[in-house]
């Protein structure tokens, strides 16, 4: 495919190979300072959580406390350890170290590492959503286009989950509008599912061609890059 578009000159987007594959990753969006209002929260209730995790322990282990209390205290330390390790893994995730993303591509096989986190949240965005009508928050064929509250909470609690599919599983690759706001998703639809790619690309350009170059690679399996410093191709 002779004409095949080159990779924007300013794209996020950098291409590797890695023998029989092709590598493309782009660091994840900045963190918004809205992350830290959740993980306030949660660091003061971990404060608490604490508390009562020392407690428990010690009722349990140290005190005089009879066999019925402490076959009580064994359960309920155990969710309480639970609930206090998934706090802090969200603490971890929302201001935590930020992660990019990475994209295999071979010649039969699809294998997505999203970044983290995928997308910031601004005022504007916030209050545009809560002024939308209700007709304009329902959701497209397929439910492929998140309602504003999952789009706002999704954006503070990091990324979509690892996916690795066959090419031969996916359907087209296609760019469409949020329900709120301007921005294009570059969407596939796997077993009935919608999948996301490229949530932190802000320029357009960057999601127009990565969307060309995937229904390239998604129509045959082979895959070309045409770069200003090298040509690739996948066989």
């Amino acid at each position: 495919m002779d004409d095949f578009p080159a990779r924007p000159q300013d794209s996020a987007i950098s291409v590797e190979q890695e023998g029989d594959s092709v590598i493309l990753s782009w660091p994840a969006a900045e963190r918004s300072w809205l992350n830290w209002l959740p993980a306030a929260f949660l660091l003061f209730w971990l404060a608490g959580w604490a508390a009562g995790e020392c407690f428990a322990v010690w009722a349990l282990f140290f005190s005089d406390a009879p066999w019925p209390v402490r076959i009580f205290l064994t359960v309920w330390l155990a969710g309480w350890t639970f609930g206090g390790a998934t706090a802090m893994l969200q603490v971890y995730r929302l201001v935590g170290p930020t992660r990019p993303a990475r994209l295999k591509l071979t010649r039969h096989e699809l294998d997505y590492l999203p970044e983290r986190p995928a997308k910031t949240v601004d005022l504007g965005q916030l209050a545009q959503q809560r002024s939308a009508s209700p007709d304009e928050s329902e959701s497209d064929l397929s439910s492929s286009k998140a309602s504003p509250r999952q789009s706002v909470m999704g954006s503070l609690f990091g990324a979509g989950k690892p996916f690795r599919c066959e090419r031969a599983d996916l359907a087209i690759f296609q760019l469409e509008h949020e329900a709120e706001g301007n921005r294009l998703r570059l969407i596939t639809i796997h077993k009935n599912k919608p999948l996301e790619i490229g949530c932190s690309l802000n320029l357009i350009e960057d999601r127009e061609w990565l969307c060309a170059l995937l229904n390239d690679w998604q129509e045959d399996g082979r895959l070309r890059v045409r770069d200003p410093a090298f040509g690739l191709i996948l066989l």
